[in-house]
């Protein structure tokens, strides 16, 4: 369990994808999820298996991939 005062998984989870349908409102899917990706890094890091997210985390082409994608982490 996190300490008080830290974000639960799904604080972060939701920290994600606000953050990455910013970033595809502002640059388009294709390319807003591509930009995105390297935050995604910058949000695994530290994470217990962050090496393996991290390789499947660039792969994600669509929003829809990366809410499947934090559905199996969370």
């Amino acid at each position: 369990l996190p300490s008080p005062g830290e974000p639960t998984p799904r604080q972060i989870a939701k920290t994600i994808i606000d953050h990455a349908r910013l970033n595809v409102g502002h640059y388009g899917a294709d390319i807003g999820i591509i930009r995105f990706r390297k935050f995604l890094g910058w949000y695994i890091k530290g994470l217990p298996g962050a090496r393996f997210m991290r390789d499947r985390a660039f792969k994600i082409k669509t929003l829809e991939e990366l809410e499947q994608f934090l559905g199996k982490i969370i």
